[in-house]
This record gives structure tokens, sequence and C-alpha cells, in this order.
């Protein structure tokens, strides 16, 4: 329903029915597409509400859409409720399967309220099934009436009275307002339903999408009677519920008292400067009102005009709960009695209960006696729930395998931490995903056939009164014994210098019938093809570290590797001839001019040439290609001078200096 209700608008629908029923109404919800998704049977409102919300908040917008499976899946599931009156609320937004499946509602006298929600529904079909079952067919084009018309249907199915006029916007609200409609409650009203319905586009500046703007704004809904008291999501309590969906609000009253009300909706939040509009609409139901003052004083027992329940999950172990219920006199006090099959628990007469091994796969309930002041005392019985185990115990912490999964070696199983204490554990060694036959012991020796299978460990976690806890370990396969070592370390001989040939003893192994391979590398990368013992150091090994690894081999066994200590290779020794520029004819005010060769055989020397008097770099030049660099000093007066060249070497070449005497002479 993505594409005509893109902000689940029909779930704030659904919230607003269970706002408008009475506390013990049964509703049920089931959720279909293209099969049935989920089921919840009828439940009396009051006592689930939550359970309902959740159930209303699953409803999703995907698959397709068959029709006969969701009416049936209903159907079936009305049978479940206990109240005479039953009826369906059937909401789609197109065609689909069909095969009579309203025969089921139309044979037990249930009417069924057909919404065809969009413009691509089978109007035929589903107006159809609403007459067929004596119910009422409803056609929307816009998701924004569904608040309404959902309130409208519980005060037809169940009695009551509506305004459908309501579902109209009546009002608008910015930021900080608040404004004010009047709601006359009859006499006769037992309860009155008031929501508010903010579904509809904004107004103003800064208009956006519903959907990006259904996030941001919140309208609250206040009812004030006529005695001045207030009912808000702030006050409810006991006679007083509020069902809150993403652009709706419902606010329930109990024995409301007669009058005129205000209903008050104050924008609690709407962004951008915006004004929102909104509508409300009111569901009045029939019954015993005395005005908000209550009635004379009791003389018979009290009755239960909703029942105890539990609460909690029946399991072992658990804390159970039963409510005091809801009475149709001033009670001063409660009493409980916790039951088992029927029968007493002894010393269980709190209104809170803990399961113990005596209750599992037992029916437990609570019986609360009610004790009015001035009458005779009347009691109830909540429903009762069937305990079951109590929750298996949850692994952690995995379990695991200790020690080397290889040939020749034993294992040994970890069972893993658990979140429950005083567990037993028991074994099942797998192998490929199958249980090894006899090996259930909390160790495994691993034999030769074992090789290259897929070994995992399955835990069983046991605890009277728990339900079994089961873990896997994770899996490992079966490797090869483990590999040779040196005893030995392999070694390279030789001198690491540009062109000289280095050597590599292969070490000493653990095993023997080794056969062995051999791998040169330079600063721990493989030298590509050399792989003999013997290797030619080159002009790339210049200042880099040259080790050797030897892989030691043997079959059935992993390969054992052992590295040769590294071996720098020293940058080469350059030889530089410096001199003095004509030198003969330096005078004052020339500038002295140094010049400097530097050679390195089969290197080309690439560095920097400096002039240098003491710690002072006179001037620096860069070798050209053909290693020569003319250093210009700057202007010194006459005298003699003593100088040093500095070449201050590359990555491949080391640094060389030289002393020189420069002489200024005086100008002729």
């Amino acid at each position: 329903m993505s594409w005509n209700d893109p902000d689940d608008l029909r779930k704030d629908g659904a919230r607003t029915y269970l706002g408008v029923s009475l506390p013990d109404d049964e509703v049920g919800v089931v959720d279909f597409d293209s099969i049935v998704q989920s089921v919840q049977d009828p439940v009396a409102v009051e006592a689930n509400r939550g359970t309902l919300e959740a159930a209303i908040d699953s409803v999703d917008s995907d698959g397709g859409t068959d029709l006969g499976a969701g009416l049936q899946a209903g159907c079936d599931s009305l049978a479940n409720a206990t109240a005479t009156m039953r009826a369906g609320i059937f909401l789609t937004d197109g065609d689909g399967s069909y095969a009579d499946e309203a025969t089921c509602f139309a044979d037990a006298g249930w009417p069924v309220y057909a919404i065809a929600l969009g413009s691509s529904t089978d109007e035929t079909l589903l107006r159809g099934i609403a007459d067929q079952t004596s119910g009422r067919f409803i056609p929307l084009n816009d998701s924004t009436q569904l608040v309404c018309i959902f309130g409208q249907i519980r005060s037809e199915i169940g009695g009551g009275t509506y305004d459908e006029s309501q579902c109209d916007p009546s009002g608008a609200v910015a930021q900080g307002q608040t404004s004010i409609i009047q709601i006359v409650v009859d006499p006769t009203t037992g309860q009155i339903s008031v929501t508010v319905n903010y579904a509809f586009a904004p107004t103003g500046p800064g208009n956006s999408p519903r959907s990006a703007r259904a996030a941001a704004t919140d309208l609250k809904l206040t009812l004030v009677d006529p005695t001045g008291a207030q009912f808000s999501r702030d006050s409810a309590g006991p006679g007083v519920s509020v069902s809150k969906g993403q652009s709706s609000e419902t606010v329930t009253v109990q024995a409301p008292v007669a009058g005129t009300w205000q209903a008050m909706v104050s924008g609690e939040s709407v962004p951008n400067g915006q004004s929102q509009p909104f509508s409300v609409s009111t569901v009045q139901i029939a019954g015993n009102n005395n005005g908000g003052g209550g009635g004379g004083p009791a003389v018979e027992a009290p009755g239960a005009t909703v029942r105890p329940a539990i609460s909690g999950t029946p399991k072992f172990g658990e804390t159970l709960s039963v409510s005091d219920g809801e009475w149709d006199q001033r009670i001063d006090s409660y009493s409980y009695q916790w039951l088992r099959q029927g029968a007493a628990i002894s010393g269980a007469t709190a209104p809170t209960y803990t399961t113990g091994l005596a209750d599992v796969g037992k029916q437990v309930t609570a019986l609360v006696t009610a004790h009015p002041v001035g009458a005779p005392s009347g009691s109830a019985q909540a429903d009762p729930v069937l305990v079951d185990e109590g929750d298996a115990a949850v692994a952690a912490t995995a379990p695991s395998i200790e020690g080397l999964v290889a040939v020749d070696q034993v294992i040994t199983a970890v069972p893993g931490a658990w979140d429950l204490a005083g567990l037993d554990f028991s074994y099942a060694w797998m192998a490929d995903g199958k249980p090894m036959p006899g090996q259930t012991g909390d160790s495994l020796a691993l034999r030769e056939s074992d090789l290259g299978k897929v070994i995992s460990l399955v835990v069983t976690a046991t605890k009277p009164g728990h339900a079994d806890g089961v873990a896997t370990s994770g899996a490992a396969t079966v490797a090869e014994a483990p590999n040779p070592g040196a005893t030995e370390m392999p070694a390279i001989s030789g001198l690491p210098q540009l062109g000289k040939v280095l050597h590599l003893s292969r070490g000493e192994w653990s095993l023997d019938r080794l056969s062995y391979s051999y791998q040169w590398q330079r600063d721990g990368v493989d030298v590509p093809g050399a792989t003999n013992l013997s290797y030619k150091v080159t002009r790339a090994d210049i200042g880099r570290q040259v080790s050797a690894v030897v892989t030691a081999s043997r079959h059935g066994y992993q390969d054992g590797q052992a590295s040769a200590a590294p071996v720098t290779v020293a940058k080469v020794a350059p030889k530089m001839e410096a001199e003095v520029f004509k030198a003969s004819k330096l005078r004052f005010p020339k500038k002295p001019r140094i010049v400097a060769t530097v050679q390195a055989g089969e290197v080309d020397p690439s560095g920097t040439v400096e002039v240098r008097m003491g710690q002072e770099v006179l001037g620096s030049k860069s070798l050209n290609p053909r290693g020569r660099a003319k250093v210009r000093l700057a202007k010194m007066a006459p005298g003699t001078y003593d100088l040093v060249v500095a070449y201050t070497g590359d990555q491949l070449t080391q640094a060389v200096e030289q002393p020189i005497v420069v002489v200024v002479k005086k100008r002729k």
C-alpha cells in the first residue's frame, strides 16, 4: 500500500479503532498480501493494548493481494472471539485472488466493512463482499480519512454515535497555537472518544510532502469536562486511555460528566512556520454514567467490569504479575491467590509470582478478591497461562576448539561462556557437518583419515526447568602435520657490494628427507628469478637489504620456511676531483667558481656538490648527467681561503669530501 498510503495512515486508523473501543472489546489483526503474513487473534483491548499496537505496527506494504486468503484468515481468527457481536474490517488497495471466502462471514452473520483504498481496486467485488455479509462498502481515494472511518466503523459495530461531517478539516493551528472545539456529551454516554487527525497537507510557507513533515509535526489533544478536569496524554490512567498515531491522537474517557466539553488542539510542533489543518471526530458509546460523581453506597459484592489479567512471560523462572482489574464499586483493598491447575499454590498471595519447576507445563492463574468498604468482597479470576520451560541458555561466547587441528594432534572442547549458571555440557564432534561416531568426549584425537575434513563442535547446555541450549563452534579443516623447523638458520656469505656474488647455506632442519627451494629478497620483497643458492648483487640492491628464504618440503607435512639474516649492500664509494676554475686569473672582485667532477664506475651519481668554509655553505650545485657541477661563490676579498668541496651522495653513492684552497688576488 506504499503507493497510496505512503505514511501508513491505515495504522493510525487501526490505532484509532483501539482508542474508541470499550476496554473489554476484542480486536484482532490480520496482515496479508500474496499470503497471510501474520494473525493476531481477537483479545480484550485494555488488557492487551500493547500486543495489539505491536501487531498493527508490524503490518507492512509489500507483496501482492490475495483477497481470499486475507478474508479467510480474518474469519478463522474471528471465530476465536467471545463477543456476541462480531464484524470484519477489510482494507485493500487492489484486486486479487478470491474464491468466495466471504461466505464464511455471511454464514456466521458477521458483516464485513470493505474499504477500497485507491483507484485500482475491484469495486464490484468489494461491494459484493459487503452486500453478501450485510456490511458496508466504503470507497476512499484519500488515505487521510482512514482515521475517521475506523472510528465510525467501531461506532456502527458496537453501538455509538458519531458525526460524519467531522471527518473533514475543522481548523488549523501553527506552532504554539491552540484551537478549541466544543463537544456535547449526552447523559447516557458511558464512554467518549475524541480523535484529532492531522494527516492533511500543511499550508503556508515552506510546504513539504506529508511524509517529510510527519515526523516533525505533533498536535496535542486535551479534553476539558464541565468541572474543569483535563484529560490528555499527560494524564492517562484508570478510566482514561490515549492512543497516539503518527498523525493522530485519540483520548478516551470512561463515565464522562455530561454537558459541554472542550477539545483543545495545540500545535506542539509545526515546522517551517506552517499551519497544520486538523479534524476532530467523536464517538460516544452509551452506558452507565453517574456524571463522574459516583453512586450510592455499595450493598452488594462488587463485580469486575474488566477482569484481572496476567502479564509477564509465562516461562520457568519468570515473574508474573496480575492486575487488579476494574470494578463497579469503589474498592478499598485487594488480596490475591495464585493457582496451579486450579489448586492454590502455598504462599503465593502477592500480586506477583515467580514460576518454579512445578509450574512447567501447567496452567497458572490468579484469583483477585476485591474488598470494598461496607460491602461483601467479590472475586474474579484471570485467564490462565501455560507455563513453558525457561529460556534455553544462550552462549554469550561461542564454543571453540583448543589445539592444533592437524593430523596426529589432540584437540579439546571449550564450551564457551553462557548466560546461565549451573549448566551441564555435552559434546558432539562433527566432521563435514556429520556426527563422528562415538566422538562425544571433551577431546578428539585426529587421525590421518581426518585429513582435509572440516571439524566443528556442537555443545548442548542443560539445566532443570530450562530448554536445552545448543551452540556450535567455528569450523576448522584438518591440516597436514606441523612443518619442519630450522635447528640452524640459513646464512648468507660473500661481500655485499655491487657486482659481487653472495652465497646461501640452507641451514639444518628438524626432519630428514627434505627437499629445498630458495628465494632471494630485496627489502623483504621477492627478487624475480633469484631462486638459486648464489646471487649476484645488482645496482637495484645498492643501499637495500638483501636476504634469502629457504623452504623445506616433505610430503604429508606443511612446508617449513626459514630466513637468513639480511645483509645491507653498501653504496658505491665515488671519486671526486675539484679545482678552482681559472685559478690563476682569480682577482678581486671576480666571483670564485669551483668545478667538481664525481665518478662512481657503473653508477651515475646524482647528488649535490657543496662548497663550505667551516660550517657555512658558500654555494651548492647539483651534478649534471655527466657527473659535473660548477659552483659559483659570492665575491671574496683578496686573500687565501681553506675550503671543503663536499659531494652529499645519493641513493646509490656515498658522500665524499675534498679540501681546496682558493686564492683571491688583489685587483691590478
